[in-house]
């Protein structure tokens, strides 16, 4: 099995920053590019931000698509696969760094999907990465705290999410363009309407609307970075009602309007943006 030393990741990097106890690296992955079974020194989270990613481990194959958040113990064996062009961000970190936090509950892989907090969390990491400044050391390790906190409560809380709810979730994940209504998820899952909505909220902490709308934010900016489609095409093919309601929620959820973000990502836009 191949080892990694500490910073050292598989893809090509297109930017990094590190310290002491941390390393955020942002590799870039060609399409068919594979990654033969491997370790890493350190522990260390990768969030998808483009494209697919077949993770195999321990005779699993877990498929991470953007917004999907893995954590990786030290020493742990996998290999990965991408089919088409993609990128994800790495936060690696040394043992040091978690000292107080229960790290049994870090002792095996955890897969975040959807519109996790810690996947919240991690967007904000990727964010930083872009805004380097002379406090950027000081963000970066908070950050990295809060991340591994709440992959600890996560932990905890995913024992306790029925299963009807898992379904729920990953029906919306699918399906998040074409929602169909909120009754129907409701009768098909065999619960009533109200406590679907209520469970939603209170098992991952945000409602069906907002995880909807994080979901077609995702697509939206592998769209962005991995494509030239026109802005309104974009609008049209995730479910906004016109280009303006797109702009708008894409920059409220981001910070920045979807031109800035291709710009960022290297991609050119080929019209101007309302």
């Amino acid at each position: 099995m191949l080892k990694l030393k500490p910073r050292t990741f598989l893809g090509a990097r297109q930017r990094s920053w590190s310290s002491a106890d941390l390393c955020v690296d942002l590799s870039h992955y060609s399409a068919g590019c594979c990654c033969p079974r491997h370790g890493h020194v350190d522990a260390f989270f990768c969030f998808v931000l483009d494209g697919t990613c077949e993770e195999r481990f321990n005779g699993r194959c877990e498929i991470l698509r953007p917004g999907s958040l893995i954590y990786h113990p030290a020493g742990f064996e996998h290999s990965n696969r991408w089919p088409e062009v993609g990128r994800c961000i790495h936060i690696e970190f040394v043992p040091t760094l978690c000292e107080g936090i229960d790290r049994s509950r870090l002792s095996a892989p955890v897969l975040q999907t959807g519109h996790s907090r810690a996947g919240h969390i991690a967007r904000r990491i990727y964010d930083e990465l872009h805004h380097l400044d002379a406090v950027s050391g000081v963000a970066f390790e908070g950050l990295a705290l809060l991340l591994l906190a709440e992959t600890v409560r996560y932990t905890g809380r995913e024992k306790s999410v029925p299963h009807w709810l898992k379904r729920v979730r990953d029906r919306l994940h699918e399906e998040c363009v074409n929602v169909p209504p909120l009754k129907e998820i409701a009768a098909d899952a065999g619960v009533h309407l109200t406590h679907l909505a209520t469970s939603f909220r209170q098992h991952f902490g945000v409602t069906v609307g907002e995880f909807v709308r994080s979901r077609r934010i995702e697509r939206s900016r592998s769209m962005l970075s991995n494509s030239d489609t026109p802005l309104s095409e974009v609008a049209l093919l995730l479910g906004f009602s016109d280009q303006s309601h797109f702009c708008r929620t894409f920059k409220k959820w981001t910070g920045l309007s979807p031109l800035e973000y291709r710009r960022i990502t290297g991609r050119p836009n080929p019209i101007q943006e309302s």
